[in-house]
């Protein structure tokens, strides 16, 4: 699969008009990504760890868009599919950036998506504005900006999918990567 350099990323970035916040935040997701993607593999678990980078850089590609426009929907991560789909980008890619956001985590088929989607998903739970967190005081973050009949559904899907991925591991949740 070829996907884009970082550098090819920043490119985009500009492209698009990404500010810096979104940036920092999408750096962070895709650092904390491929450092929990790396220790997946290590304990034996096959992860395309650059795909699980450039999908965490990528997947706020169309936010900022989204918020300048307006946009409610298709929501933020269809647009960032799509333009990542305009870019000439593998379909791969825009699949995991697709999966980014609390609606999939608790749909019935998530539980079947590639672990790829899976640390996507969680790297950006994980990450607080541009700063490693918990998923606790993620959650926490999330019921201060938004409505709590509106995130309450994924609380506890969420931490059901970060149960599965450190049961590899052995290491606490709460403490890995920060």
């Amino acid at each position: 699969m070829n996907l884009p350099t970082r550098q090819e990323i920043i490119k985009l970035f500009d492209t698009y008009g990404v500010p810096e916040n979104i940036r920092a935040h999408s750096e962070a997701v895709a650092d904390f990504g491929a450092k929990l993607a790396l220790a997946l593999n290590e304990a034996g678990v096959k992860v395309d760890v650059n795909l699980v980078y450039v999908a965490g850089f990528t997947h706020d590609i169309g936010k900022w868009l989204a918020i300048e426009e307006d946009i409610r929907e298709p929501g933020h991560a269809t647009i960032s599919a799509e333009i990542l789909r305009g870019e000439g980008m593998p379909k791969r890619l825009q699949e995991v950036v697709l999966h980014h956001i609390l609606d999939y985590v608790a749909a019935p088929e998530f539980k079947d998506f590639p672990i790829e989607d899976k640390l996507v998903f969680y790297a950006d739970k994980r990450v607080a504005h541009h700063e490693i967190t918990t998923l606790k005081k993620r959650f926490v973050d999330l019921y201060k900006r938004y409505p709590k009949e509106l995130i309450a559904p994924f609380e506890k899907p969420s931490f059901k999918l970060e149960k599965e991925l450190f049961v590899p591991l052995t290491v606490d949740p709460d403490k890995f990567g920060l």
